[in-house]
């Protein structure tokens, strides 16, 4: 199957992907004048790809005037878009209507939109068309996230030895990973530019065969609750985060605690940012869904925080339904103490991943992140280090050689 017919619903192609990316008002202030929760949406980039010639059949920007919130001179910076700029921008519902007039211009062609992570279709956009009540075309239901899949594209590449022990997250970083071929004159957080990058790397991911999965918001919905389910998946935690605080924030916001937390675990070891809640019953899952819709933001424990790590800064949660890409995490139980944490960020819990080939990324040789060691067995303490002395990782679990270990025969993982 191509990838186009990896994105369908029941196995059909879309024939378009309509590429988006939002702006929003921020700051970086402690505290600051605008909460992550309380932004607005500034700006809509739009590039329209037509999937069976790959080519861009058109881009737009609608610019959008906030309500409430203030366009900060860090947001200028960030954006380039400054209070002159939107004095005579349109709203939020014009915006809308402005762009779902674009896809209907295309008459019955079939459309899915593509973003970059699910900030824009999952957290800003329904939080502020709720609470500007803003109708939502259907087709901005459901939508296709570059970033998971270029990661699942690369986790499954056929020699994974070929791949950056470094998990690709920003644009830039996607692109170049998939060989993007990325329009010249970008400028980082353009709605427009950055539109136009999301297409290029759609573009990349249909030329290879990439899977595309489409999230249908609606369905997956309706699906969770025709299960009565009791989970939800905890998505876009902070990184230095305990079960207590975790649970303290749950009961504050959503008014229940979870039954049960786990931490969703990469094949590398490490936490992925995903957790999942299972809840008393389905009513109560229901309603701490609902009470945080739109996300609420969760600050990082300062207790657990290392000297290295960057300033604590809080980061939006989203509750949702679990989906596929969750169920292939291994879940352990949340940390609820400084030692746990920082034995689950050192990667104890990395499992054993064999490829095509039969065999690992590093070959034991202890590559940052490689996905092929147990390092909680007594073998992974004696393998050497791929940096050797010069190592510099404070949570590296191998042995340091005197030199870098670099030439050792590839081992095959049993």
């Amino acid at each position: 199957l191509s990838a186009a017919q990896h994105m369908g619903s029941h196995g059909a192609a879309y024939d378009l992907l309509v590429c988006l990316d939002m702006e929003a008002t921020c700051d970086d202030a402690s505290p600051p004048k605008v909460p992550m929760d309380c932004s607005e949406i500034i700006e809509i980039g739009v590039a329209v790809v037509d999937v069976a010639t790959r080519r861009e059949l058109r881009t737009a920007r609608f610019l959008v005037k906030p309500e409430t919130s203030e366009v900060t001179p860090f947001c200028t910076k960030l954006t380039g878009l400054g209070p002159a700029d939107l004095a005579d921008a349109m709203s939020l519902a014009q915006a809308v209507t402005a762009l779902d007039d674009i896809v209907q211009g295309f008459g019955q062609r079939s459309c899915c939109a593509v973003t970059h992570g699910s900030w824009d279709l999952e957290l800003q956009l329904p939080r502020e068309a709720r609470s500007k009540r803003v109708a939502l075309p259907e087709w901005l239901l459901r939508y296709v996230d570059v970033r998971a899949s270029t990661r699942a594209f690369l986790q499954s590449a056929v020699d994974p030895a070929s791949l950056s022990p470094v998990v690709p997250s920003t644009l830039a970083d996607l692109a170049a990973a998939v060989g993007a071929k990325v329009p010249e004159d970008i400028r980082p957080h353009s709605g427009i530019d950055d539109a136009r990058v999301v297409s290029s790397i759609a573009v990349a991911l249909l030329e290879v065969g990439a899977s595309m999965p489409v999230v249908d918001l609606a369905g997956e919905l309706v699906s969770w609750r025709q299960r009565s389910e009791t989970q939800l998946c905890l998505e876009g935690l902070p990184f230095v985060m305990l079960a207590t605080p975790l649970q303290d924030w749950l009961r504050r916001f959503g008014g229940y605690a979870a039954e049960r937390l786990e931490i969703l675990i990469e094949a590398s070891g490490r936490p992925s940012g995903r957790a999942v809640g299972t809840f008393s019953t389905h009513q109560v899952a229901c309603r701490v869904r609902e009470a945080l819709a739109g996300g609420r933001v969760a600050q990082p424990c300062a207790a657990a925080a290392r000297p290295w790590d960057p300033p604590g800064r809080g980061r939006i949660v989203l509750l949702r339904p679990l989906r596929a890409d969750d169920m292939v995490l291994t879940p352990r139980p949340f940390p609820d103490s400084v030692e746990a944490l920082e034995l689950m960020r050192s990667g104890i819990y990395a499992r054993t991943m064999v490829n095509t080939h039969g065999w690992c990324m590093c070959g034991g040789m202890g590559y940052y992140g490689c996905q092929c060691v147990s390092r909680y067995t007594a073998e992974a303490t004696v393998r050497p280090c791929r940096f050797g002395v010069s190592c510099t990782r404070p949570d590296c679990w191998f042995a340091h050689p005197p030199r870098p270990y670099i030439d050792a025969p590839r081992m095959y993982a049993s």
